[in-house]
């Protein structure tokens, strides 16, 4: 399947398809009806207001803890995960990264100045046959102080299943790698990493959602587009994760 097919299953859509199938089923049982429109109309206050979206993506995001090796001298590569970019001209490749892009970069190029002897690698795709995500990437980081001997790319993969998978084909699958991605979308990293038992893996969370602090905004909780976002997020991340736990299964009964 497809990633962009995962984005049909989203709040909107459901409340749609919900909605046109009450119109069409229960248009002459009106308590049914009501009561089936007043149940869609709890669900939509609920993931449309901040409180619990915002509890569900908290968990979510701790999910897959911070863990980095302790000596600062080891030998590491540093797996910055591509989220898309725009091969926009008139703009350097910092900002032709998406800000989710950019985002994990600058957390990578951190951690380089903490291993000397790290190796960054990025990845993603080109889908018109242009410079490659990882390109992209490659080049914001050399501009941001990365020495070019530093970095590799992989350029074939499309998703995290085939990064992954480029990065144990390409650059090893017996060495330490600290993945670098959202928070929410760690749990899926760390558990394909782990099909690769010999891997060495830590892991660098960024791009929380959900961020807490004496400074936090504490207002009156209005519906908003983006608590639906949230919820969205995490169903799109749910349905990858269970496609790739999907494909990995298919293909160990394969292997069989």
């Amino acid at each position: 399947m497809k990633d962009w097919l995962l984005t049909i299953f989203t709040i909107h859509n459901l409340f749609l398809l919900s909605g046109a199938f009450l119109i069409y089923r229960y248009s002459r049982t009106r308590k049914i009806y009501w009561g089936l429109t007043l149940a869609i109309g709890v669900l939509w206050l609920a993931t449309s207001t901040y409180y619990l979206p915002a509890k569900w993506m908290k968990y979510e995001e701790s999910r897959q803890k911070r863990i980095l090796p302790a000596n600062h001298k080891e030998q590491v590569y540093i797996h910055v995960f591509g989220a898309g970019y725009i091969l926009d001209k008139r703009l350097n490749p910092s900002q032709q990264l998406s800000p989710t892009s950019l985002t994990r970069l600058v957390e990578a190029v951190r951690l380089m100045k903490s291993y000397p002897n790290a190796v960054l690698v990025t990845s993603g795709h080109s889908r018109y046959g242009v410079k490659s995500q990882a390109e992209v990437a490659r080049d914001a980081a050399i501009s941001l102080g990365v020495p070019s001997s530093k970095i590799k790319v992989l350029t074939t993969p499309d998703n995290t299943f085939t990064e992954i998978k480029s990065f144990t084909q390409k650059i090893g699958n017996n060495v330490s790698v600290i993945a670098v991605s959202d928070a929410l979308h760690l749990p899926r990293i760390h558990f394909l990493y782990h099909q690769y038992p010999h891997l060495k893996t830590y892991y660098a969370p960024t791009n929380y959602q959900i961020k807490e602090g004496q400074n936090g905004s504490v207002g009156v909780d209005f519906p908003s587009v983006n608590s639906i976002e949230m919820v969205n997020e995490i169903i799109k991340e749910r349905l990858k994760f269970a496609k790739d736990k999907a494909k990995v299964y298919f293909l160990k009964q394969k292997s069989h």
